[in-house]
């Protein structure tokens, strides 16, 4: 039995050593490593007619497997005496079972390690599309190569038909590919370049009779590889027939795209990890499959489909957390609060000829707070683009009540025009209603501190400052506004103390603003008014004509500095003026104001009161005449006027009227004054009178009851001129004084020549000698 077996195991050892050599020699009689090499070179060069295809040594050898190696293969595109990578190889090896050969079927392993893979475009086209037209063939065989395989290559010039035997039994093989430290440089116009870097590229049964599976594991590179723009890296993973896509041309696949480790230079954008799961079909010429986006709490998917020229995204929805794209933005100093905020997508968009047609629903039901500088905001939105028309709302619950933005607009997507003169029928509507403004808060978002140099009364700081406004002025961009109407209305809206309501309507035309003609009720009061605005390239310009009635004030102490606590009064007249903001900012303004009935606080009129009876100790002729007691003023007022012009470098004070309450100061003047960095000697005119006292010892000791007072300086550091104060004054006393004198002397002569006073003739004529007794002497 056991001699029986031994025969039996000898015989099948026997019948298998002398298939595996006939196997052996079918295949070194069949396959021959330099035609398959020259097969190589031929079918490259067939489809790259116009490249420059090296290869380099090739070998075969036999075993279990039959293993075909090749180095240094080569595929360039040669242009301008130039030459453009497409494929570089430096070790490639094949691996197919003996068996497979033999029984028409099997797994086939090919490797490539450290490919380079160039694309570029170039005037025509690319690298890989210019290759592929005609030329003349350029095929080019290493020495080593010649050398290596030249006891092979004789009668190998041609190809025979034995090789279809390679093709035969792939045919019922799959393959398993992989690449591995894949390097891919590209360059498209205009000058941007970046690399690709795939660690590997796996490709799993690759075949006509199973599913193949693939895995892409790349990092992408933007830009220069030693300063990229732009890093991420790239997990891909799917499957697909091969034998679908090459009988009937479609493909049925599910694809995993996995997106992490983002980097983007000079940002803190956190992008975090981003999951895609693709559906792809494709059915001839036909695609069509859907996309969902997930990541943190976010996702985003929609259907798509190609065919033609036509291109479908449909069934749009998403549901994107705010919080999310907070994190996304990494910026701790954001004054936003997303909490439940999420943005709903919906619709599609639509493709055909390259035209563009949208049909998209966007909506924010949860709000968004803001806060800003003590300022609390509820926002929320929804909108639609549909075809041309885009509609927006916007509203905000704010400072107690609510304002509506509403955008509706047509606007051409598929023009090639300006982004500007697309938009068409554009109308905005700012509603608010119930809103309460605060001084305190307008004071603070006016007056908020900046790094921007202030004006003083140094020349050297104006000067920087008019350097600084020249270099704006000059790295100014064009700033194109689209046509459009805006209406700007409001209700119940409370400016400091009082409630306004009104409608302004504007209209936006070639960068040019300007409003109609509108009333405001503010208050008991109103403003009429209108203006205009003109944006440049550089400049802006623009006028404006206001006329007030009983407006109170006090509401408008937001436009003052803070400083000033508190203004009140009833004010009418008007404003008018035109301004310039360029290399040069020049603004010409006219006032005729009047008010009633005021209070100035935060301004110590007490000071300039105390400085001007200053000035009483140091004329000689009324020096310790001044009751002394302690004097104090405030910024009341019964009546404050001013008309005057004030230019950038001129303001001319017309007239200027200030009266106390209960007429304790009053002060009347004109005059001129030159802000810096002008050099001119700037001059106001003042005349002071009060009922604390002064006026009073000036008419018993100069005969006037009021005091000249002169301010002079440059810029707005005005002091006063002492002795012009003590020039005109002392002119007065020595009038005074002589009209005393004259009366005495008269008084003496009626005495002396009349023992009544009832003779009136007699009186003037002595008066007239009196007169002639003292011309000249005062």
């Amino acid at each position: 039995m056991k001699s029986k077996l031994k025969i039996i195991l000898i015989s099948v050892f026997s019948v298998t050593a002398l298939l595996f050599g006939g196997v052996i020699y079918y295949v070194s009689q069949k396959v021959n490593s330099e035609e398959i090499r020259q097969l190589t070179i031929k079918q490259i060069q067939n489809t790259f007619p116009s490249a420059k295809v090296e290869l380099g040594k090739f070998d075969l050898s036999l075993g279990a497997r039959i293993k075909l190696t090749a180095d240094n293969l080569n595929i360039s595109y040669p242009s301008k005496g130039k030459s453009y990578n497409m494929l570089s190889v430096k070790d490639l090896n094949v691996k197919v079972p003996i068996w497979s050969i033999l029984t028409g079927g099997g797994t086939i392993d090919v490797n490539l390690d450290s490919p380079q893979v160039g694309y570029y475009e170039l005037q025509n086209g690319t690298n890989w599309s210019l290759s592929t037209k005609g030329g003349s063939k350029k095929v080019v065989e290493t020495t080593k190569s010649k050398k290596a395989d030249q006891a092979k290559t004789k009668g190998a010039e041609k190809v025979s038909a034995n090789q279809l035997v390679i093709p035969a039994f792939i045919a019922n093989s799959s393959v398993n590919l992989r690449l591995k430290n894949i390097l891919l440089d590209y360059a498209l116009k205009p000058n941007t370049n970046g690399t690709v870097e795939i660690n590997k590229f796996l490709v799993t049964n690759l075949g006509l009779k199973s599913k193949a599976a693939f895995e892409l594991d790349s990092k992408i590179i933007l830009g220069q590889k030693k300063a990229s723009d732009v890093s991420f890296r790239s997990l891909i993973i799917g499957e697909f027939s091969l034998n679908e896509f090459l009988k009937n041309n479609k493909i049925d696949s599910n694809i995993v795209l996995k997106i992490s480790d983002v980097l983007l230079k000079g940002s803190n954008l956190k992008i975090p990890l981003m999951k895609n799961d693709i559906a792809f079909q494709m059915n001839g010429g036909n695609i069509k499959g859907s996309v969902k986006t997930n990541f943190e709490k976010s996702s985003l998917g929609f259907d798509y489909s190609l065919g033609g020229s036509k291109i479908l995204v449909s069934n749009l929805k998403s549901d994107i957390k705010l919080n999310d794209l907070l994190n996304i933005a990494n910026d701790p100093s954001l004054p936003v609060s997303a909490k439940n905020a999420a943005l709903s997508l919906g619709g599609g968009v639509t493709i055909n000829n390259n035209l563009i047609t949208p049909n998209l629903s966007i909506e924010m039901k949860d709000p968004l707070s803001v806060t800003h500088q003590g300022l609390n905001a509820d926002v929320t939105m929804n909108g639609s683009v549909k075809g041309s028309k885009t509609n927006l709302k916007v509203s905000t619950k704010v400072l107690e009540g609510i304002i509506d933005l509403i955008v509706a607009t047509d606007f051409n997507l598929n023009s090639k025009k300006p982004v500007q003169s697309r938009l068409k029928n554009t109308t905005v509507n700012v509603d608010m209603s119930s809103v309460n403004i605060t001084t305190k808060m307008l004071q603070e978002i006016i007056y908020a501190k900046s790094d921007e140099p202030k004006a003083t009364s140094n020349d050297k700081t104006a000067e920087s400052t008019t350097k600084t406004q020249k270099a704006k002025a000059q790295k100014g961009t064009a700033f194109v506004l689209p046509n459009a109407k805006i209406n700007l209305n409001w209700n119940k809206v409370k400016v400091g103390t009082e409630e306004t309501k009104g409608l302004i309507k504007v209209n936006v035309k070639n960068n040019i603003i300007k409003t109609n003609k509108y009333t405001i009720n503010f208050g008991k009061g109103t403003i009429k008014g209108n203006e205009s605005l003109i944006l440049g390239k550089t400049s802006t310009k623009g006028s404006f004509d206001l006329s007030l009635n009983n407006i109170q004030f006090e509401s408008f102490q937001a436009m003052l500095p803070p400083q000033v606590t508190e203004i009140k009064g009833n004010f009418s007249g008007k404003l008018k003026g035109k301004f310039y903001s360029g290399e040069k900012v020049t603004y010409d303004v006219s006032t005729n104001l009047k008010a009633s009935n005021g209070d100035l606080k935060g301004i110590d009129v007490n000071e300039y009161v105390q400085k001007v009876y200053g000035l009483v100790e140091k004329l000689s002729f009324l020096k310790g005449k001044m009751p002394k007691k302690d004097v104090k003023v405030d910024g009341n007022f019964e009546i404050f006027e001013l008309d005057g012009r004030f230019k950038q470098n001129h303001f001319d004070l017309k007239k200027v009227n200030f009266v106390g309450v209960n007429k304790k100061i009053m002060m009347k003047g004109s005059g001129n004054v030159y802000p810096l960095p002008s050099k001119r000697e700037g001059k106001v005119y003042i005349d002071f009178k009060d009922q604390l006292g002064l006026s009073k010892v000036m008419k018993k000791n100069v005969g006037t009851e009021t005091m000249p007072l002169l301010f002079k300086g440059s810029g707005y550091a005005l002091s006063p001129d002492y002795g012009f104060t003590a020039k005109k004054l002392a002119k007065s006393a020595y009038k005074s004084k002589g009209k005393k004198q004259v009366k005495k002397a008269v008084n003496k002569l009626k005495k002396k020549i009349f023992k009544t006073d009832d003779k009136k003739k007699v009186e003037d004529k002595i008066k007239n000698e009196a007169k002639k007794l003292f011309k000249g002497f005062f």
